[in-house]
């Protein structure tokens, strides 16, 4: 599918899920989550790549510890390749949060570690691509990511 990821209303996939006790069930970890800003951002996420993507629940990892720089650290959303290896590294943060050069420069850290060739960053509102070039220690802005499958 050729979408960008600006053109996705990325909310409307779990507004009705939220239930009365404020939890949210999230299909990749199989249980009910807290329904924080965040993780409301999270789990749209979650449920647009499989929409508009058809990337499988079963390619997702989320909120995994990551050894970067001998410091641990967690990451949001991995989306893995049919070989089993990192494709897609996503980084979520609550709607006030606003898209910076820092937030580029943590998911940058964290792809050292898990050497991803595209990641995301992404708020609900907003989000930003980019594809990364590991030869020359670099990355790109890119409008959308790459179909699947991969």
């Amino acid at each position: 599918m050729d979408t960008r990821l600006s053109e996705i209303d990325f909310i409307h996939f779990i507004i009705n899920e939220i239930r009365s006790d404020n939890t949210i069930f999230d299909p990749v970890r199989k249980r009910f989550v807290n329904a924080f800003p965040e993780e409301l951002v999270r789990q749209s996420m979650i449920h647009a790549m499989q929409f508009f993507y058809q990337i499988p629940f079963s390619r997702m990892a989320i909120e995994r510890e990551i050894i970067v720089f001998q410091k641990p650290r967690r990451f949001d959303i991995l989306v893995y390749d049919k070989q089993g290896e990192p494709y897609i590294l996503i980084e979520c943060k609550a709607p006030e949060i606003k898209l910076s050069q820092a937030i580029l420069d943590q998911l940058s850290i964290y792809n050292f570690a898990l050497k991803a060739p595209y990641a995301c960053i992404f708020n609900g509102r907003m989000s930003k691509a980019m594809h990364f070039n590991f030869n020359e220690k670099s990355y790109t802005l890119i409008d959308k990511l790459p179909n699947y499958p991969f």
